[in-house]
């Protein structure tokens, strides 16, 4: 086996498991464990790995938001169900926050409560709940132009007035450290708003999982997961 596709195996098991005993490379490569050493050298030096005694771990990077329009059209089946599930928890007459995001705008057409109001971060997510005529509070603040979220002091002044129901909050990433955002304005706004709401929930498909960005917003404990595949575990304030 050639040494670009050595490398490519390690990448990508790595990529999958976070972490591992370099002795776990023998079984998917078919090489002398001096050989696997170099290869895991070479990769430390990129900046990809990180050695341990006897160990490796994967050097996560930090991603960078997409825009909005383009995160519409991404595993469009798996947001859907995921909207859904979330929108069976919606009782009539709450008063609800929906973060801006992608994921979050799928929960909307699902939406069957009565008398509702909603609060939201979110250009798209304000337009098409006043299609719906949906009672609609957009709090004021920055347009971040990549996700169309309003952003920054004014945002975290608008929500300090407010206690929610329920808050359907977005991520970027999913990991034991947390749920994080490669925006750090964004994270602080979402960070504020599960501080103001009695039950929070994360919406996010299982691309998410096992990754960790700029900014950790909530621990796993702090907000009740919500995938494609139904609720897990969490807690109720």
């Amino acid at each position: 086996m050639r040494r670009t596709e050595r490398l490519k195996k390690i990448k990508q098991y790595m990529g999958e498991h976070k972490e591992s005993e370099i002795d776990g490379f023998k079984s998917f490569l078919d090489c002398s464990e001096s050989t696997i050493r170099r290869d895991v050298k070479i990769l430390v030096q990129q900046g990809i790995l990180k050695e341990h005694h006897g160990s490796v771990e994967l050097v996560e990077q930090n991603v960078n938001d997409t825009f909005i329009n383009q995160r519409l059209n991404e595993n469009i089946d798996k947001k859907d169900k995921i909207g859904k599930h979330a929108s069976k928890l919606v009782s009539d007459d709450a008063f609800i926050y929906i973060d801006a995001g992608s994921t979050t705008y799928h929960l909307i057409k699902h939406l069957h409560a009565k008398n509702l109001t909603v609060c939201t971060n979110g250009l798209n997510i304000a337009t098409e709940l006043a299609k719906r005529n949906i009672d609609t509070i957009i709090i004021k603040g920055t347009i971040k132009p990549t996700t169309l979220a309003v952003v920054g002091e004014d945002a975290i002044e608008s929500i300090s007035n407010y206690n929610f129901d329920m808050a359907f909050m977005g991520t970027n990433g999913i990991s034991s450290k947390g749920y994080s955002t490669p925006d750090i304005k964004e994270g602080i706004l979402k960070k504020k708003v599960i501080e103001k709401s009695r039950q929070a929930f994360i919406l996010t498909d299982a691309s998410k999982m096992n990754r960790t960005t700029a900014y950790i917003f909530s621990e796993r404990d702090e907000c009740r997961l919500i995938t494609e595949d139904g609720e897990e575990g969490g807690r109720l304030k």
